[in-house]
């Protein structure tokens, strides 16, 4: 079994995890691998907490699709300046700037909305005041204004999402539609991993792997 506390998401963060693990098994499924039932199950509980996820203007796949970019925009900053450390020139500073990269740690990616906002914001005033020059000697400062951009259009696009939120879409989505979507979900998570050891899939066990990197997001 795959575990994590559903109870404990909140809503828009359920939202994102389930359109991750619906996305990621939908890619790749096949038949052979026996889990059309508890699949099935899931998607219809996904696109029914989608549909009521999504009444307002701004929709929750909006958001997860947003904070999707932002965490590659971040990645691509990151790979960037590491492909500088054997430069014969830029090595060291771009040693000194992955480090400061690194002070916010390797899962950013998997941190709440809030604490990733504030982690690019406190990244990108440190970056800025002490190495624009050489981030733009290593053609980096670009990635730095997408990444800056792409935090920016999210946290714009939040706020604007909560406060056209009514309280009644959220009780709606909460208490009629999301007890569903966790018990699919949990029976999901459990079945597979099941299935995958007694069938010995080698699709599916790798599928089970990234689902269990997926949740460990959360």
């Amino acid at each position: 079994m795959i575990e994590i506390a559903l109870s404990r998401l909140k809503n828009n963060a359920l939202f994102t995890l389930c359109k991750r693990i619906y996305e990621l098994i939908l890619s790749v499924k096949t038949e052979e691998m026996g889990i059309d039932f508890y699949f099935g199950r899931f998607e219809e509980a996904y696109n029914e907490y989608k549909a009521a996820m999504e009444k307002s203007v701004l929709s929750a796949d909006e958001i997860a699709e947003k904070d999707s970019f932002r965490d590659q925009m971040w990645s691509a900053l990151r790979i960037h300046v590491k492909n500088y450390l054997r430069h014969p020139s830029l090595g060291a500073k771009a040693a000194t700037i992955l480090d400061e990269i690194d002070k916010f740690g390797k899962r950013v990616a998997q941190q709440s909305y809030e604490a990733e906002s504030a982690i690019i914001q406190n990244l990108s005033e440190t970056l800025d005041a002490g190495y624009a020059d050489d981030l733009a000697a290593m053609h980096a400062d670009e990635w730095l204004t997408l990444l800056k951009d792409a935090n920016t259009d999210f946290e714009t696009t939040l706020r604007a999402y909560n406060a056209q939120k009514s309280d009644a879409d959220e009780v709606d989505a909460a208490t009629s539609v999301r007890p569903g979507l966790e018990e699919a979900l949990r029976k999901l998570l459990t079945f597979m991993p099941m299935q995958a050891e007694v069938t010995g899939n080698s699709g599916l066990t790798e599928l089970v792997k990234q689902m269990e990197v997926e949740v460990s997001r959360f």
